[in-house]
């Protein structure tokens, strides 16, 4: 079974911050196809604004990949 969801942009910052956690666990199962993103272009600027904030330090190549990621597995 596959499920339809938002991925609300505090869900990655927390899975990006502790893999670990229950929002890490949830981008698991993105990467593992059980979850299928839903975004949009306002949705992925949202994500990049956020993501790219110096007070998270994300790397910016990790960022890119998590972002084209769930832009190439999106719901069409």
């Amino acid at each position: 079974m596959k499920f339809y969801a938002v991925i609300d942009t505090n869900v990655i910052v927390s899975a990006m911050l502790k893999p670990e956690s229950v929002p890490g666990q949830l981008i698991q199962l993105l990467y593992n196809g059980i979850i299928i993103s839903m975004i949009n272009e306002d949705i992925v600027n949202e994500y990049y604004d956020v993501l790219t904030r110096n007070k998270f330090n994300f790397n910016d190549e990790r960022v890119e990949q998590i972002i084209d990621f769930l832009k190439s597995t999106q719901y069409t």
